[in-house]
């Protein structure tokens, strides 16, 4: 007995739920409309953002690698250090300079976005505008601009030892050709004294040869270091125009509007209802005093 009273007053309640929805229908219609509207209107008042997005495949260079498991840790971690050098001023400066934008450098980082791809040798680098064209070009320029200061980065570790071997070469060419040339110039009748000459001459000029074939392998040897250290960042995906803009997403926030407006409304509603304290129908009145109602006037 207790359990269907219980019952029974679980299902007034929710028949007097439903009433007092159905009384205030009006209301929560309303605050939907007027929030999803506002919401509208100022979504279609905002300038619309477009974005354009490349992948770039990071590979750690020949000489680097080990084993295939270390050169893909290598290449993931050279790829974050690349994801935070490709937004330093340099690089945003040069891509600024290249395109003669608009704008300072601290508006195209606020733009750019640069993420590395979880477990993978990949950069997804994204650039928002205003024009979809110019998201795209500041996205491929970022990348070409970004190519060329590491090629000449790394380059340049090399470029000292590298000039002072080709000077030292070049330093024992002359050498060689002196001494062959005062080879040549004593002839083949010599005296004595002459031939003692000649042959310091020939010993100084085996010494230049060896030397310099020894230091002319050096020198290949870290050309080939010097190639094989450059790091290849090679654009997967280049940036292309999109035209769908990335926001304002008009209809999702006149949707997310209309839910908020009606949850607002709903929670006015209730709040009404609980400052209300009169009493309008003979069920209220019977719920109230605990006395059944005679008659109704």
């Amino acid at each position: 007995m207790d359990q269907s009273s219980t019952y029974t007053e679980e299902f007034i309640d929710l028949r007097q739920y439903a009433r007092i929805l159905w009384r205030w229908t009006w209301l929560l219609i309303l605050c939907a409309a007027l929030a999803g509207g506002v919401a509208f209107l100022v979504s279609r008042s905002m300038t619309p953002v477009y974005a354009a997005s490349t992948t770039l495949l990071i590979n750690e260079a020949p000489d680097a690698q080990t084993s295939d498991y270390t050169a893909l840790l290598m290449s993931e971690r050279l790829a974050r250090t690349y994801a935070q050098m490709l937004t330093q001023r340099p690089v945003l400066s040069a891509v600024i300079a290249d395109l003669e934008l608009e704008m300072d450098v601290e508006d195209l980082q606020g733009v750019v976005e640069v993420q590395p791809v979880r477990d993978t040798q990949l950069i997804k680098l994204t650039v928002e505008n205003e024009n979809p064209y110019t998201a795209a070009a500041i996205a491929n320029t970022l990348v070409q601009v970004f190519r060329e200061r590491n090629d000449v980065l790394v380059q340049s570790r090399f470029a000292e030892s590298i000039a002072s071997l080709e000077a030292q070469l070049n330093r024992l060419d002359s050498q060689i050709k002196e001494s062959d040339a005062a080879i040549a110039t004593l002839g083949s009748e010599i005296t004595a004294e002459e031939g003692a000459a000649l042959e310091r001459l020939q010993t100084d000029l085996a010494q230049y040869q060896t030397s310099y074939s020894n230091l002319l392998q050096s020198y290949e040897e870290l050309r080939v270091a010097e190639a094989g250290s450059v790091s290849n960042i090679v654009p997967v995906e280049p940036a292309e125009p999109d035209f769908a803009p990335v926001r304002p997403r008009t209809l999702m926030n006149t949707a997310l509007a209309i839910v908020v407006g009606g949850m607002l409304g709903l929670g006015a509603v209730f709040l009404i209802e609980y400052l209300d304290d009169t009493v309008k129908s003979p069920e209220e009145l019977a719920r109230v005093t605990d006395i059944p109602v005679i008659g109704v006037i």
